[in-house]
């Protein structure tokens, strides 16, 4: 059996996948791996065994955030309906609760927020740069 990895593509980890597949180098085979790690949300498409598999994937972004928060997992600060909390300034994203898959996202400043139009189905992040992150 080999013991190489195979890294499922999808789109929306797109960026991701490329830097840990830079990170695996000769160890990422596709054809014949003893491990499979799959970030899409269809386990089972690849007729292998999904390490990941018997995780359930999170598409509500609030609960998602909730749980990293719960588990001590470093995430962008997060701000939530009814957003009593926001700061004055910084950079942030605006996002939808439900898988956006990356669109309808804005990218604007904490200052340039008015709460009262944002509703229980946004929420807010800070900006941290792809790099830096």
């Amino acid at each position: 059996m080999s013991d190489k990895i195979f890294v499922v593509p999808s789109t929306i980890w797109g960026k991701s996948r490329k830097l840990l597949l830079r990170k695996l180098d000769s160890y990422h085979d596709r054809d014949n791996p003893k491990i499979t790690l799959n970030f899409c949300r269809d386990h089972y498409t690849t007729g292998r065994v999904v390490l990941n598999g018997i995780i359930s994937h999170v598409s509500d972004k609030i609960r998602m955030n909730k749980l990293l928060d719960e588990y001590h997992i470093a995430h962008p600060k997060t701000y939530y309906y009814p957003f009593n909390n926001i700061p004055n300034n910084g950079e942030c994203v605006l996002k939808k609760r439900h898988s956006s898959m990356g669109k309808n996202i804005i990218f604007t400043n904490f200052n340039n927020i008015s709460s009262g139009v944002l509703g229980g189905d946004d929420y807010i992040q800070e900006y941290i740069p792809f790099e830096r992150e």
